[in-house]
């Protein structure tokens, strides 16, 4: 059972993801800009965490779209204000998708940090993805650490 009802900018936000994710990125991006556009002039949804969800969307998109340095300054934004999200499922998944970035940057202490936040959630699943994403980044910390 859903929290809270699926209004219209809630639907938005799941036609814009599902459009990254289809890897539609120039299609999911103009869906995420124009949602975060009308988030910002005020219209609200039913679920709180709606701009937190879109902030994380819009940094996942220009994350895959190689615009990384642009993706991290929209996570630098969100990070200090997901203390007020309630879902903290996926407010761990915002931590993580940050990790990567911060992993793919190259700021390797950052990105364990995290990936520490994210593990704080009572989720198996998301424990287990946490757990690998920290081997991942310190087996590449050894490789770079061999060179």
């Amino acid at each position: 059972m859903l929290k809270y009802p699926t209004d219209s900018l809630g639907y938005r936000y799941f036609v814009a993801q599902n459009l990254l994710y289809s890897r539609q990125f120039d299609k999911g991006m103009k869906a995420a800009r124009e949602l975060m556009g009308d988030i910002e002039k005020g219209k609200t949804s039913s679920n709180p965490d709606l701009p937190f969800l879109v902030a994380d969307l819009l940094g996942e998109n220009y994350y895959y779209s190689g615009r990384r340095q642009k993706a991290r300054e929209i996570y630098q934004a969100l990070i200090p204000k997901l203390g007020n999200m309630e879902d903290k499922f996926r407010r761990a998944w915002i931590y993580l998708h940050y990790g990567r970035l911060l992993r793919s940057l190259g700021y390797y202490e950052q990105a364990k940090d995290m990936f520490n936040k994210a593990g704080d959630v009572d989720d198996d699943y998301t424990r287990l993805i946490v757990s690998r994403e920290k081997y991942m980044l310190e087996k590449l910390k050894e490789a770079m650490n061999k060179k």
